[in-house]
């Protein structure tokens, strides 16, 4: 089953790509903002293949989502450092994995309950992702991508340490 084991396909390949993407300076709002409008690219494309009655649509549009994971995974812990005091780090990463965890869950519990064992109701399952992945990438867009005062001493230097230990590295 393609559709599911396709996550599991891509993540290797893309984690290490996406992972340096975002480690670059100024990279990871960059980096969420293009995953998001993937995710919402690959959810219009779902969507789509509904009318068109496309599998490798469906496979396209699976496909896509599974790349922009690449980013979205590894991006609590990142998101945290940069939003958050080093005493709320913890919490913050918490929630922000957990929040990949719950999307699923819900789609997993609703699921069954909008689409009947003869497929009917599915176009209505993937019009409402496709609807919910066009308003979180619009919303991100709207996220500035630091705030406007650092959350700590050790947040404000955290850019000018780390160009300079990277600097010393290479």
């Amino acid at each position: 089953d393609w559709l599911s084991m396709i996550y599991t396909a891509f993540y290797p390949f893309v984690f290490a790509p996406c992972a340096h993407y975002v480690e670059a300076e100024g990279m990871l709002h960059e980096g969420l903002r293009k995953a998001a409008v993937a995710n919402a690219v690959g959810a219009l494309l779902r969507w789509a293949s509904c009318a068109s009655r496309s599998f490798l649509m469906l496979l396209a549009g699976q496909a896509i989502c599974a790349a922009a994971q690449g980013i979205t995974l590894g991006a609590p812990p990142r998101i945290a450092a940069v939003w958050f005091a080093e005493d709320e780090l913890g919490a913050a990463t918490g929630a922000g994995v957990l929040a990949n965890q719950v999307g699923p869950a819900v789609v997993y519990f609703a699921a069954p309950r909008i689409v009947d064992s003869d497929g009917r109701g599915m176009s209505t399952l993937l019009a409402a992702e496709a609807f919910a992945g066009l308003v979180v990438a619009g919303l991100v867009f709207l996220i500035p991508a630091e705030p406007a005062r650092p959350p700590s001493r050790l947040a404000a230097g955290r850019g000018a340490r780390e160009r300079t230990t990277l600097g010393q590295f290479v």
